[in-house]
């Protein structure tokens, strides 16, 4: 009894065989490049990314350490200069003055978290770009195991 496994359309196993593995050969090859492509994307978005959040950041790394060390002795300072200037006790000049350090420390800061929000913007594309292509991965995959679960039949 000479058993050769076919397909229902009459092709025979090794036929199938060698097409698969092409079709693997394929597939790996496209992974590879999408895989390259999707790094040289990402590549670009950090440079992007740091061309717009490098100075932003190196004001918030610069001027925080300043200002927190110098805060007491300014506000102070201010507060003895404004009492002097002004027909105010030295406690409301301190605070007067203490609440718009706060306002201005406060803005300066929301400006530069607002940059580097929108600096974290530019990597939306490497973001779309992964999930459109993990999402033809997925596609290609489910055809290829649609299509290999057509059963073989011996004859």
């Amino acid at each position: 009894m000479n058993a050769t496994a076919t397909k229902p359309n009459g092709q025979n196993l090794g036929e199938l065989e060698a097409g698969m593995g092409e079709n693997v050969v394929n597939l790996a090859s496209d992974l590879v490049l999408l895989t390259k492509l999707q790094a040289k994307l990402l590549e670009l978005d950090l440079k992007e990314f740091w061309s717009q959040a490098l100075m932003p950041a190196a004001v918030l790394a610069g001027t925080i350490p300043i200002l927190l060390g110098t805060v007491s002795v300014v506000l102070l300072s201010l507060g003895q200069l404004l009492a002097e200037w002004t027909s105010l006790s030295v406690p409301v000049a301190c605070l007067l003055e203490s609440a718009v350090v706060v306002f201005a420390g406060s803005l300066a800061v929301w400006q530069a978290a607002n940059k580097l929000t929108r600096a974290t913007m530019t990597f939306q594309r490497s973001r779309t770009e992964l999930y459109e292509n993990l999402n033809w991965i997925t596609r290609v995959i489910q055809q290829s195991s649609s299509a290999a679960s057509n059963g073989y039949h011996c004859r």
